[in-house]
């Protein structure tokens, strides 16, 4: 399964939103997630990601990869902060180093915070098509010979991730023993060599492909899909500006619920 998904089409009310909503609503949620010292805030908002997840018929079965990455941070984090940051009880002492309930409540809201913020990027990306990325950046002035660079970055990705997968396993029919991290880190030689390789050469393809199909010659150029923004979209917009506020507003006469 794929670690960084792809766009997946849904006639659905979330797929049929302008790529700006959807930024606003990634950025709205970023804000929230970053801007709470509660765990209670990333844990809520992570339940309403998925709730719209769910609700535009996107797979939950391709949060799997995102959430195994966020689970091998997690162990880390949880014994760097509960080790090192000292302050309430002392759960186990072990010479100089004890394990601290208030560096673990720490890690743990960290944890909520960067699981959710992968979440928001993968809901991203599954929901928004990489023309209409570009698009946005077109609106915003952006020369479109830059502005197609992220459209093209974002549908290669899953392709290079099925290369480098293809590296793998071929390494391993040779022989290249993966188990373990000090093996892994030292096999990595033979991997991302053929794997950078492969990469300058399909990046030289599609330059190649693109200039001959005169891709740059004129200053303005159309394109097939348009972007519009509807009164829905200033509606959601809308509420999702004043949701930020109010949470800040809230937070500012009482510290203690965020």
């Amino acid at each position: 399964m794929a670690l960084v998904p792809s766009y997946t089409f849904q006639d659905t009310f979330f797929h049929r939103l302008d790529p700006r909503t959807k930024l606003v609503w990634l950025v709205a949620m970023l804000v929230l997630v970053f801007g709470s010292t509660s765990i209670a805030v990333p844990v809520g908002l992570t339940a309403v990601v998925l709730v719209s997840f769910w609700a535009a018929r996107l797979d939950l079965r391709s949060l799997a990869p995102m959430a195994k990455l966020v689970g091998s941070l997690a162990i880390g984090i949880f014994l760097v902060q509960g080790l090192f940051h000292s302050g309430g009880d002392v759960l186990f002492q072990l010479g100089p180093l004890g394990l601290h309930t208030q560096g673990l409540r720490l890690a743990a809201q960290v944890v909520a915070q960067l699981f959710c913020m992968f979440l928001l990027c993968v809901q991203f990306l599954t929901w928004t098509h990489p023309t209409d990325l570009s698009l946005v950046l077109v609106k915003a002035r952006v020369p479109y010979r830059y502005a197609m660079l992220v459209g093209l970055a974002l549908r290669f990705l899953p392709v290079l991730e099925e290369e480098l997968r293809e590296i793998l396993e071929a390494q391993q029919a040779r022989g290249v023993d993966l188990r373990g991290s000090l093996r892994r880190g030292l096999a990595m030689v033979p991997i991302v060599v053929p794997f950078c390789l492969r990469t300058l050469r399909r990046s030289n393809e599609v330059a190649l492909a693109m200039e001959l199909r005169g891709y740059g010659f004129r200053p303005h150029r159309t394109f097939v899909r348009t972007i519009r923004y509807r009164p829905i979209d200033y509606a959601v917009s809308a509420g999702l500006v004043m949701c930020v506020v109010a949470f800040f507003v809230g937070r500012a006469f009482y510290p203690a619920i965020a």
